[in-house]
């Protein structure tokens, strides 16, 4: 059985990029052969190789959000796991590593809203606050208006950041959930390097979000 939420024109509008949501469930992917775990880094992830591009990530999130950097960390972890790992002969190995620089925190404008309805409303949150990662408990706006719980991730091109939903499948096990959380914002970092929506099967930059959604092509890993 699956859950599924659609919109009728879904495409690039107005420079936002938008994951739309689409469930089917099934089990986990298998072990990365590639992450290195250390403890001395504030999310545990660490490489040694100076080939890996490592991304600082900073998150802020609304007062209705619960979050810590635990919850944060195995986002990370996964996210960087899902980007090095190789699926299949199809799947390529990124060679990026996501790492949190700073602890978890509440925006800093406390009259921000928790869900983004409105396109003032979202550059409210995108620009005025300086985290790369914004958590907020939900969206129907993104470049136009969509019916809500719609929306799991809008993020612009080349932007300041990614914002995201702090639940985008409600009713999943918390492993599940930590999975897709990780898939949605690989996702939304991808839009942010300016990558667009691949229509393939198992591809992150698909345009809904599943738990089988972990591969990348060689020219996306570039970006």
């Amino acid at each position: 059985m699956s859950a599924q939420w659609r919109v009728a024109n879904n495409r690039l509008l107005s420079g936002f990029l938008v994951l739309l949501v689409m469930v089917v469930p099934m089990g986990l992917m298998g072990c990365s052969q590639n992450v290195i775990v250390t403890p001395s880094s504030p999310s545990g992830v660490a490489f040694v190789r100076p080939a890996y591009h490592i991304l600082p990530i900073r998150v802020s999130h609304h007062a209705v959000v619960p979050l810590d950097n635990t919850e944060i960390d195995t986002i990370l972890r996964l996210s960087t796991r899902i980007a090095q790992e190789r699926d299949s002969l199809e799947d390529v190995s990124c060679p990026v590593a996501f790492v949190r620089t700073a602890p978890v925190r509440a925006f800093r404008n406390p009259s921000f809203p928790s869900f983004i309805a409105t396109p003032d409303e979202y550059d409210a949150i995108m620009y005025g606050d300086d985290a790369n990662v914004k958590v907020v408990a939900g969206m129907n706006w993104c470049g136009q208006t969509f019916r809500p719980n719609v929306l799991a991730g809008c993020t612009p091109a080349y932007g300041p950041g990614i914002a995201v939903a702090s639940d985008p499948v409600p009713g999943r096990s918390s492993t599940e959930k930590d999975w897709l959380k990780s898939v949605l914002w690989l996702h939304e970092f991808g839009h942010q390097f300016g990558l667009l929506h691949r229509h393939d099967a198992h591809a992150v930059m698909h345009p809904y979000l599943e738990l089988s959604h972990t591969q990348f092509t060689v020219e996306e890993c570039r970006r």
